[in-house]
């Protein structure tokens, strides 16, 4: 009976977030799910038989385009891939008839066809939309299917080459729980074919930097990882004993802290040094065995988390382009999961509501992005959306990977995903290259330090705040 119920309830929902005037009365009876959907949405389609062109048609792109700032860091708008991954076998099974709901059109179109209206109105049941690059990786037997190595070259050498010319870089992973995230980033490091872009990504910064090595410049490439689990962050690279469980390690409290040179950053998190692909391996895997995963009805290994993994290079003497310094983050963002149907109980829904109330956030700092009448964007409702803020609004080179599934009965989940997939793409970041490095922002801040100790000397407390802050961002540079 619940089944049956379901498809009604599912289209009156979809309904209401097409109809315009909608006020807090119908978000407040909505799941977080949908709520998502409609704060990534500002402006629902017109028709659901419409093709939505990115960014709402290229003259507005280029209109949006030209109201930005003319500066030495010219916006560049947020890059926005699309996976498909296979159909499982026990997904096959209770498709049943229907149809798979998503089809790959071209490099940069993805379709998705709602099964439950194909056979009453077919010509209601496709919607359009459009990305950067499209991979389709559904059907395995195929010379066209995009495998790991696929994924690397359209999306993982852009970002290799990024973050080695001075660019902030981060590839955010998004959509539904069990759709590939995590193995498009991580794959299986032990396969040289099935390695994901953090191990390929590793290995291109890793060989670039030994290159410039060996032309005379001085490189140091280290690694950290952060976990936000139930909005508070953990250090998954701090010492800890490999019998040790993930809640009794003793770690000092984490918090969150901003400076105009190196951005958002965190004090006291572990950053190891790396030379090779094995050291990089390796402090993977430790922050793999940390991290919180459980098994749950959606996914046999759930991600119960949110996990950024980041990498710092910092050149010195470089023979061409001389000092800079530029980091690259891999968010593998938990997945989202609607609480009507997940069938979690206990420690399980409670994750669950803390991963859609950050993915919420998340979705509300788009929607201010990209509406121009919204002067502050709420970065700070959450740790997530505070990690992100340099790469959804600042500088950065920020790439969006939405994974979806071909299963019929996902297809609210996968049109959720290319809502805020196209309401992403609208963002536009400022990146600039870092012309600086590690020791040359250590002497400044050591300067700053002096000065602010000298207006303490004469009996002024405002600046105290001040001292401890660069204090801070000192400690974590050193």
């Amino acid at each position: 009976m619940a089944a049956s119920s379901a498809a009604p309830a599912a289209a009156t929902l979809r309904n209401n977030l097409e109809s315009p005037g909608r006020g807090a009365r119908w978000r407040a009876m909505r799941p977080m799910a949908t709520v998502i959907s409609e704060a990534a949405s500002p402006s629902p389609a017109s028709s659901p038989t419409s093709s939505p062109s990115r960014h709402g048609g290229r003259k507005a792109r280029m209109r949006m385009m030209e109201s930005l700032p003319a500066n030495p860091g010219q916006g560049e708008f947020i890059t926005t891939v699309v996976r498909l991954r296979p159909r499982f076998d026990f997904e096959r099974d209770k498709d049943g008839e229907l149809m798979p709901s998503v089809r790959i059109e071209s490099s940069s179109k993805v379709v998705l066809v709602d099964p439950q209206q194909v056979s009453r109105t077919p010509d209601m049941a496709a919607r359009a939309f459009e990305c950067d690059i499209a991979l389709d990786s559904s059907d395995l037997s195929s010379s066209k299917c995009a495998n790991q190595q696929e994924v690397y070259r359209s999306v993982g050498e852009q970002l290799v080459d990024h973050v080695m010319q001075g660019y902030n870089s981060c590839l955010c992973a998004y959509g539904q729980t069990g759709t590939g995230k995590t193995y498009t980033l991580h794959g299986d490091w032990a396969s040289a074919e099935q390695r994901g872009l953090l191990p390929r990504c590793a290995a291109g910064i890793l060989s670039q930097a030994q290159a410039l090595r060996d032309a005379g410049a001085e490189v140091d490439v280290m690694a950290s990882c952060i976990e936000i689990y139930n909005n508070r962050l953990y250090d998954l690279l701090a010492p800890a004993a490999p019998d040790r469980a993930p809640a009794s390690k003793k770690q000092e409290r984490l918090e969150i802290r901003s400076h105009p040179a190196v951005g958002v950053y965190v004090p006291n998190l572990s950053e190891i040094g790396v030379r090779n692909l094995k050291d990089a391996a390796r402090l993977v895997s430790i922050a793999d065995k940390l991290r919180r995963t459980s098994a749950t009805p959606m996914n046999a290994r759930s991600s119960r988390s949110h996990s950024i993994f980041s990498f710092k290079v910092d050149v010195r003497n470089a023979p061409e382009g001389g000092a800079r310094m530029a980091s690259i983050q891999f968010a593998d963002l938990a997945g989202r999961e609607n609480e009507q149907t997940s069938e979690s109980t206990g420690d399980r829904f409670r994750e669950l509501t803390f991963i859609n109330r950050s993915l919420f956030h998340l979705a509300n700092c788009v929607h201010a992005l990209t509406d121009g009448s919204r002067e502050h964007v709420p970065f700070r409702n959450s740790k997530l959306t505070m990690l992100l803020s340099e790469s959804f609004q600042r500088n950065s080179r920020t790439y969006l990977l939405a994974t979806l599934t071909p299963s019929a009965k996902c297809y609210e989940e996968n049109l959720l995903t290319c809502r805020f997939l196209e309401s992403t793409g609208r963002i536009a970041t400022q990146p600039v290259v870092s012309r600086f490095c590690v020791a040359d922002l250590s002497a400044q801040l050591e300067d700053e330090i002096d000065a602010i100790r000298r207006q303490l000397s004469t009996a002024n407390p405002a600046v105290s705040p001040q001292l401890k802050s660069r204090q801070d961002l000192l400690r974590y540079l050193s």
